[in-house]
């Protein structure tokens, strides 16, 4: 199909009367320039397949997949080894990417192998689909582009129940290096509340010091401090995170989980130099939720930044059929010098492929859960003695 002045090829209808076209591949075709259309427009249907199609010179999106009409949004759409080479080059053009996703009520797409050549915006560019449940991008080329190989925001993402992408590159609303911390004062602690069973050495040293004189610092990060409506906490108070992020599923439950990627990451830096004791030891609880295969979770508190202690003896597998809390009691530098500063990360691994959705979740806590929260929550206990 050359030189077209609309669409290399439509797949929707036309006129007053709603149809939805089903069943549909197209393979193999040769589109060579539009004059103001799309190279391949998929406006409705379901079980669509565009498969190994050539695509040069379009003046909207070699590919373009939207909802034109109020009935029959595109449904299910395989987009896999088409060659899109110099589309989306229209003085005027409304799309942004040689592949565009945009305006979709529902919806569940892959678009893999494909390989996009020369474009004036992104490689790919999904925007404005409120319903749009699954989303695969995979094993896409790209080179020469005028902007990024993805453009998708993060609001977006998360409206997306199954997102799956080895193409994204989210940026710093996913990541923050650096060494924020959280400082400790005199004006957080509390004192010691009860007794407990103590290690022969603890027990010496508290004889020295006398019960009276040691203190307790709590951290926690409640149900309602993870629910994006209501607070930011988590990142407010988090030192540091790699391709996480915060979910909250009105009427279900909150919790913190991996992105699109292989490794995920957070940690947390309580820092006590500012208050007048140190840290003997702490009490971790934490949570994991996964039902993804071949993923691992597990954390780790180190006193340095370098040399962790697992909390988790054995990181969780996949597969769970329910939450899987944990309570250790770790202790700090017994004997030695107390340490100024304590670190917590959660670490997210998988073995193949990315983490999909939100199959992989840190302190889940679910909306029926909610009265308990004081007992399942995340939490670090830290006893701490005077400094020396």
């Amino acid at each position: 199909f050359a030189d077209s002045r609309d669409n290399g090829i439509f797949v929707s209808y036309y006129g007053s009367v709603s149809r939805l076209p089903q069943f549909v591949r197209l393979v193999k075709n040769k589109i060579i320039g539009t004059r103001e259309g799309y190279g391949i427009a998929v406006a409705s249907g379901d079980d669509i397949e565009l498969l190994e199609n050539e695509i040069t010179g379009t003046y909207l999106a070699g590919i373009g997949i939207y909802q034109h009409t109020g009935f029959f949004a595109p449904k299910r759409v395989s987009v896999r080894g088409n060659s899109l080479v110099k589309c989306n080059i229209g003085a005027l053009t409304y799309t942004a990417g040689a592949i565009s996703v945009f305006k979709l009520s529902r919806g569940s797409l892959e678009i893999s192998g494909n390989e996009i050549v020369s474009t004036s915006g992104s490689g790919l560019w999904i925007a404005d689909s409120k319903g749009l449940e699954r989303l695969s991008m995979t094993k896409n080329r790209y080179r020469d582009l005028g902007e990024g190989k993805v453009s998708i925001t993060v609001a977006q993402v998360r409206q997306i129940k199954d997102f799956v992408s080895d193409d994204v590159d989210f940026g710093p609303q996913y990541s923050q290096p650096g060494d924020k911390t959280l400082r400790i004062t005199d004006q957080m602690l509390v004192q010691q509340e009860q007794p407990r069973t103590f290690s022969f050495g603890e027990r010496r040293r508290n004889q020295r010091l006398g019960e009276k004189e040691t203190r307790r610092y709590v951290y926690r990060l409640s149900f309602d401090q993870m629910d994006v409506k209501k607070s930011n906490k988590f990142f407010q108070d988090v030192s540091w995170w790699n391709n996480i992020d915060l979910g909250c599923v009105p009427g279900d439950a909150n919790y913190i989980y991996p992105v699109s990627s292989k490794e995920a990451e957070f940690g947390y830096i309580f820092d006590f130099s500012g208050a007048s004791y140190r840290p003997v030891a702490v009490t971790v609880r934490d949570r994991f939720f996964s039902i993804q295969d071949g993923v691992s979770c597990q954390s780790f508190v180190s006193e340095d930044g370098v040399n962790w202690q697992p909390v988790t003896g054995l990181a969780y597998r996949a597969g769970m059929s329910s939450i899987k809390g944990n309570t250790v009691r770790l202790l700090l530098n017994e004997g030695g010098k107390l340490p100024d500063r304590v670190y917590y990360k959660a670490v997210f691994k998988i073995s193949d492929g990315t983490f999909k959705g939100i199959g992989n979740q840190w302190n889940r806590i679910h909306v029926s859960e909610a009265d308990k929260n004081d007992s399942l929550c995340f939490q670090c206990d830290f006893e701490l003695e005077p400094v020396k």
